[in-house]
């Protein structure tokens, strides 16, 4: 059975809240890009993972893998 990833709980939290949500919910997490930026990731899925898209230090958007 595979849990269900609520994403949306991460937007608008600044990014160390996120991180620290991340990890009080067993979920590994990383910053795919920043300010526009996208940022070298390996191309593993992860469906206990949340890939962080980050500007001026808010999450703006969060998806699984």
């Amino acid at each position: 059975m595979s849990t269900v990833i609520n994403t949306r709980v991460f937007v608008g939290l600044n990014e160390q809240t996120a991180l620290e949500l991340a990890r009080d919910s067993e979920l590994k997490a990383r910053v795919a890009s920043r300010n526009g930026k996208s940022l070298v990731l390996t191309r593993d899925l992860n469906k206990e993972r949340v890939n962080l898209d980050i500007k001026d230090g808010k999450v703006i958007d969060c998806t699984v893998g």
